[in-house]
């Protein structure tokens, strides 16, 4: 897939979104440090190039340069890095080189090439996980399912974090070249019950599905797939979601 418009020159979304991430990652893991012994893990499944046409970085040398600064981290932090595109990838691993700093990491970073689809959900689901938050940014929504977020959350102190694209949504639920993706982002009979609100809201019968209904239809399909422990966690987490985004400008939710 070409990501080449994704990670261009950088925007004031690119960077209100990166920025988002990083410290909503330092703010995690700095809880799970004091609550658990043992290491911690940041995953990023689409991760890019490191930085953005322009120079500015992306994500993951942001997420990086939290870690290197921070001695605990230091020694407790693991990486991993994937990206479809193998000219992104050969790009991550000289921005991560030329990091100051990087090779005082305990673990260093891992940088993989790979397709993000069921087989990713299925490898997770077999594997206890240590505190692990999974970023999920896919340029698009191929690859970023219930399944796969779900295979995260279901293990203690995992948390997830993507970026929900609202306007593209709407029209993604009846273009049938992504009604694939729009099904595992909100499982079958969900997507269906959005379709059906779609149409009576073109009808004049109802208005379409808001912010609120496609966040919520959404995280009761993951209380459902994930186990019990788990829902409290992402009831609050959402309504946390919803709570910020409709306090924020349009543009952080995605154009």
């Amino acid at each position: 897939m070409n990501t080449e418009g994704f990670f261009g020159e950088s925007t004031e979304q690119s960077r209100v979104k990166a920025a988002i991430v990083r410290d909503y990652f330092w703010a995690w893991a700095k809880i799970i440090l004091k609550k658990r012994p043992g290491r911690i893990a940041y995953v990023d499944l689409f991760a890019g190039p490191g930085r953005y046409k322009d120079g500015t970085k992306s994500t993951p040398l942001l997420v990086l340069e939290k870690a290197i600064a921070d001695a605990d981290m230091r020694e407790r932090l693991f990486t991993i890095f994937n990206d479809a595109n193998p000219e992104n990838i050969r790009l991550l691993k000289v921005a991560i080189a030329d990091l100051p700093g990087v090779e005082t990491l305990k673990y260093q970073p891992e940088v993989d090439v790979g397709e993000v689809g069921d087989e990713t959900a299925r490898a997770f689901w077999k594997i206890d996980l240590v505190p692990t938050l999974l970023f999920a940014d896919p340029w698009g929504y191929k690859g970023l399912s219930l399944d796969l977020i779900s295979s995260f959350l279901k293990d203690w102190g995992c948390d997830c974090v993507f970026f929900f694209n609202y306007n593209r949504i709407n029209p993604g639920l009846n273009n049938e070249s992504v009604k694939e993706h729009m099904n595992a982002l909100f499982g079958l009979e969900r997507a269906r019950r959005l379709r059906e609100k779609l149409a009576g809201g073109h009808h004049g019968n109802e208005s379409p599905p808001s912010l609120r209904d496609c966040v919520r239809l959404w995280a009761n399909q993951a209380r459902d797939m994930c186990f019990h422990s788990a829902s409290k966690t992402i009831g609050v987490f959402v309504q946390a979601i919803i709570w910020f985004l409709q306090r924020s400008t349009q543009w952080v939710m995605g154009s």
